[in-house]
């Protein structure tokens, strides 16, 4: 076009977006999820590289964004495809889900604590942790454990040939205690117990009714082992999963290359030559990669202290260390009188004994020698509203009986506005 100033931009982006319809119709009716121009597919056994599980009952997904843009300064329409990934609930039966979540819970890190590539618990001990003849003290931890990983996920229960979707909202009673009202054809409304209304109105015998029933949007309380997790997307994940998300989705120039060359020769993906929509439309696409100038840019310097430091146009002999005469820095010391302050209404002293274990390892890593906690002490938060003002003034008198003892680790209620209310109130002190 010889004259800009004659284009109709609104008529080219029109254009563009019936070309962008028909370049990703097939792929869009083979992906299972799609989100913002990210097309993921249900990994199966074949496509291994493209799925790792992340704990939690949580996988990461490989799958690939495309997006049709316009070239700066021309009018070419160029196809922008890259490798994407998400993390995605693992589609399994809820009682897989459960052994996957339980292996993390307070008493699953203590029964698994001596345990190498661990990477599920034992649906017989998930049942022991979660049977409160059993667990005795420590089943209210567990339970809010399971509650805060359970909660708002979208799942399916099948009964008799029907399959119902649902959104769990919370935990209720046991299927053995849990009741509601209930009535049969012909018969008076009369108060039965989940596992009862299993075995009359279906004829099934349940085999875990100590297990929790699962309580859904509406109301209902369903039986874990009639349920399926469905494989939605998920956005709030651990920090331990995002690093492992980050460790798998890296790649080097060469393997991002490959990926990215294996997704245009996918029929189910972005194969052009062979895509039907794209050969009903008699378009064109060529597949070649475009390839632009890049600025180089200078070799960063590394500063190790003051007087050393190593810039890019330096010129060393490779293999050859050169003696500086430098120190390196030692990590701080850990100090030797410190306390552990457990406000938090799930985890119970041994559970702190744990933390303390893992704390212990990890400061051993990095050369840190961590003593146990000289002094530990558990404050139980009350709904009235003078229990944090009492616990503060405990823990005050409690640090000028041990003025030696200025370092100290807090666990903060679980309920986040307690929480910030405590952890304003203890820095003030």
């Amino acid at each position: 076009m010889e004259n800009d100033s004659n284009i109709n931009f609104n008529y080219i982006q029109k254009i563009k977006q019936i070309f962008s319809i028909v370049l990703h119709e097939n792929c869009s009716s083979h992906a299972t999820y799609i989100y913002n121009r990210s097309f993921f597919t249900q990994p199966t056994l074949e496509n291994e590289h493209g799925y790792w599980d992340l704990g939690l009952g949580k996988a990461s997904w490989r799958g690939f964004y495309s997006c049709l843009v316009l070239a700066n300064g021309t009018h070419q329409l160029l196809m922008n495809l890259d490798v994407s990934h998400a993390v995605f609930q693992k589609e399994q039966s809820f009682l897989d889900f459960l052994c996957d979540v339980m292996l993390h819970s307070p008493l699953g890190k203590r029964h698994y604590s001596r345990g190498r590539n661990v990477n599920k618990a034992k649906l017989e001990d998930v049942v022991r942790f979660l049977n409160q003849n059993i667990s005795r003290n420590n089943y209210s931890g567990e339970i809010d454990f399971l509650r805060q990983n359970c909660q708002h996920l979208h799942v399916r229960s099948h009964v008799a040939n029907k399959t119902i979707g649902y959104k769990i909202v919370g935990l209720a009673k046991a299927a053995l205690e849990q009741t509601f009202l209930w009535r049969r054809p012909g018969e008076k409304e009369r108060l039965i117990t989940v596992e009862n209304y299993y075995k009359e109105h279906y004829g099934i015998q349940l085999k875990y009714p100590t297990l929790p029933t699962l309580k859904m949007q509406n109301e209902s309380c369903v039986p874990m082992e009639f349920v399926d997790v469905k494989p939605v997307k998920v956005k709030k994940i651990t920090d331990e999963q995002r690093a492992l998300l980050c460790l798998k989705s890296s790649m080097d120039p060469r393997q991002y290359v490959q990926t990215i060359t294996a997704i245009r020769q996918n029929p189910e993906q972005q194969c052009f030559d062979q895509d039907p929509f794209i050969r009903a439309w008699n378009l064109n696409v060529d597949v070649k990669m475009l390839e632009i100038k890049a600025h180089i840019l200078p070799a960063p310097e590394i500063v190790y202290n003051p007087n050393f430091r190593v810039r890019g146009g330096q010129q060393r002999s490779p293999g050859v260390w050169t003696n500086t005469n430098t120190e390196f820095f030692r990590p701080t010391k850990f100090p030797t009188v410190w306390a552990l302050i457990n406000l938090s209404s799930s985890m119970s002293e041994d559970s702190c004994k744990i933390f303390f274990k893992e704390l212990y390892e990890v400061a051993s890593d990095r050369g840190i020698d961590c003593p146990p906690p000289v002094i530990y002490q558990e404050f139980r938060y009350q709904s009235n509203s003078d229990s944090a003002t009492q616990i503060i003034a405990e823990l005050k008198d409690m640090m000028e009986q041990n003025d030696d003892c200025k370092f100290f680790i807090v666990i903060l209620p679980e309920n986040k506005n307690i929480g910030d209310r405590m952890y304003g109130d203890l820095k003030k002190l």
